[in-house]
């Protein structure tokens, strides 16, 4: 035997059991990723839901410019003939409404029932019918094309800016923040290299077109303007082999990274030199929105709301992770009031634990909370 052979022969066994040893950290990491979806701290491929509509059903009654299934023509019993939430205090939708009100779910007031919404009760407190055009997923980019859309004669706008929703303001699917797949489709705006607020309107895909730019399908189709995409800023990367390397680049996943952290998923976007940077474009919907009311001749309210996890950040490090972005639009001149420390002070020495809803939405008791404060607000403008 020559040395060349008794070298391979004293090699070989500790290749082997590299080879095994790499083999089974692989496996043990594919464990890991799927572990990791579970907890939504990795990017999971959405999946549809049961009885979820088709995606030509999808298209064929989706609101050609905010996205969501046919939003202008519902009534009944989530929206009364005008596209407004009912109010019980003034059930008619003929009655004047001199507040109108735009954003998301918490501004819709999700999880309680028409009587107990925050809307409803500032409606029974102040006499007046108040109009909620609030819709459950939207961002602050579709509560403003909303509004715009709307030909609503309210002397007060009221738009609701939950901490959250600079996420969504940069994308244009939200199948890809909540891994289901809805088709929820939106339309996004950007900044331009001047500075100007542009529209980037709702996707105009095919359904294999758009599961490939969910990564369902290959090959794989980068959609302009999207933020969470396999591969985009925000970090979001495939479990696939090598997995080892797959949980490794996960680290810079941005669900990742707030959760090492520990801090709210949305928390890593109000960080100086986050990617993406949602901020400066949140700043220009809500002045363009200001814009838009004084050129009606109404007056715009801007409030700012908490989220439970926005909450609990602040009874654990005494302050509010959205403090510098607010002073930010305070010294844009922009009407905006922060609402967090109003909502806040009802929780406890018992913590959030009741206060919400199942969803994450407010209760009875914060609804009431936030009904209050906007009444108090109100009536320090008029006094």
């Amino acid at each position: 035997m020559n040395g060349s052979e008794r070298g391979w022969r004293h090699f070989a066994p500790r290749l082997a059991l590299l080879a095994v040893s790499l083999a089974f950290m692989d496996v043990a990491s594919c464990a890991v990723g799927r572990k990791l979806q579970d907890h939504w701290l990795m990017y999971r491929p959405p999946v549809a839901a049961p009885g979820a509509v088709s995606y030509d059903e999808y298209m064929a009654k989706r609101d050609p410019v905010l996205g969501w299934h046919d939003l202008q023509s519902r009534s009944g019993e989530t929206q009364d003939a005008s596209g407004a939430r009912p109010c019980p205090a003034f059930p008619d939708p003929e009655d004047d409404a001199p507040l109108a009100v735009y954003g998301d779910s918490f501004a819709y007031g999700e999880e309680v029932s028409h009587e107990e919404a925050w809307s409803n009760l500032l409606a029974r407190r102040t006499g007046r019918r108040v109009a909620n055009f609030g819709v459950p997923g939207f961002g602050t980019d579709q509560a403003l094309l909303r509004y715009i859309g709307h030909d609503h004669d309210a002397d007060v706008v009221i738009l609701t800016l939950l901490t959250e929703n600079v996420v969504r303001n940069a994308t244009r699917s939200l199948d890809l923040l909540s891994c289901r797949l809805e088709y929820a489709q939106k339309p996004r705006y950007v900044l331009a290299d001047d500075g100007t607020l542009t529209l980037v309107p709702l996707p105009v895909l095919d359904e294999t077109s758009y599961r490939r730019a969910l990564g369902l399908a290959e090959p794989f189709l980068d959609l302009p303007h999207e933020n969470f995409q396999i591969g985009g800023p925000s970090g979001a990367v495939r479990l696939r082999f090598p997995y080892t390397l797959s949980i490794l680049r996960n680290l810079g996943d941005f669900r990742m990274r707030a959760r090492m952290k520990g801090i709210p998923r949305h928390a890593v976007f109000y960080e100086d030199g986050a990617t993406p940077d949602p901020l400066p474009v949140t700043r220009a919907i809500v002045a363009r929105f200001v814009d838009e009311a004084e050129s009606r001749g109404q007056r715009a309210l801007v409030v700012m709301l908490p989220t439970r996890e926005d909450i609990d950040y602040r009874r654990e490090h005494g302050a509010w992770l959205h403090g510098d972005f607010l002073r930010s639009l305070l010294d844009a001149g922009l009407p905006v009031t922060d609402l967090c420390d109003a909502i806040a002070g009802h929780v406890g020495q018992g913590g959030t634990e009741g206060l919400f809803r199942p969803g994450g939405h407010y209760g009875p008791e914060l609804n009431a909370a936030f009904a209050e404060a906007v009444d108090d607000l109100l009536r320090a403008a008029t006094d």
